[in-house]
């Protein structure tokens, strides 16, 4: 190969691995388009405003304003990377705050921006609080779930993550926003 040719390749491969070529799209999405159609988000990355709380059993991003008649899918969170989120929602689920590796769910690795945003999102939320922020995160629909929920025969749930698997997940990748004011109960 000339040189120049090798020059010429050189530049094609750094065009196509630079970081603004990978770069992934994310979607803007609300709770209740996730709840409405989570098998439409599975495995993307979203940008998505709630309320995020947590507590014994609990890493949530409320779904109460789009809650459907027979949909009983909810949104359990964790933070992506190597930090925990430190919640506890089952039997010999660790609380440790890190694991040793980025977080892999369904063979997709994970990440977390640790900014100064995420550090006041955890410490507003941990280990019982409740804030309305901006995140991006990878969603994770799980599966459906025909479990027959208050005894209605035509309810559903997507689940398979969080408190005895019943929720869908939203592993957190960056707070983007946090709103300052508090949030009532």
């Amino acid at each position: 190969m000339s040189f120049r040719g090798g020059v010429t390749f050189a530049l094609l491969i750094y065009v196509l691995f630079m970081p603004s070529a990978r770069s992934e799209e994310v979607l803007q999405a609300t709770v209740c388009e996730i709840i409405a159609d989570p098998i439409s988000f599975d495995h993307k990355l979203v940008e998505i405003q709630g309320i995020a709380s947590q507590g014994m059993e609990n890493f949530s991003l409320s779904t109460k304003p789009c809650h459907q008649k027979n949909n009983f899918t909810g949104i359990w969170l964790e933070y992506g990377g190597r930090v925990r989120s430190g919640a506890k929602f089952c039997c010999g689920v660790s609380m440790e705050r890190s694991r040793p590796e980025d977080l892999v769910v369904d063979g997709i690795t994970t990440s977390l921006i640790e900014d100064d945003r995420f550090r006041e999102f955890d410490n507003r939320v941990h280990p019982t609080g409740r804030v309305r922020a901006k995140l991006i995160g990878r969603y994770f629909a799980g599966h459906r779930s025909d479990r027959r929920i208050f005894k209605d025969p035509d309810s559903y749930m997507w689940g398979g993550y969080g408190h005895m698997g019943m929720y869908s997940l939203l592993v957190i990748q960056q707070v983007v926003e946090i709103d300052s004011s508090p949030v009532l109960k």
